[in-house]
């Protein structure tokens, strides 16, 4: 693994947890809803990243 790829795999990791703490507090309010599947694309675009790397 390349030293440039650890950003990519850490906000990876950051992103797909925040994206399932928040609807996990209350998961039939659709702003909790909207914020993780917001949190989930950025989650996509870091593997991209990493897989670029």
């Amino acid at each position: 693994m390349n030293i440039l790829a650890l950003p990519a795999a850490l906000a990876f990791t950051m992103n797909v947890t925040l994206c399932l703490i928040v609807p996990s507090s209350n998961p039939k309010n659709i702003a909790n809803r909207l914020f993780a599947c917001f949190v989930l694309s950025f989650a996509t675009w870091n593997v991209g990243e990493f897989i670029m790397n």
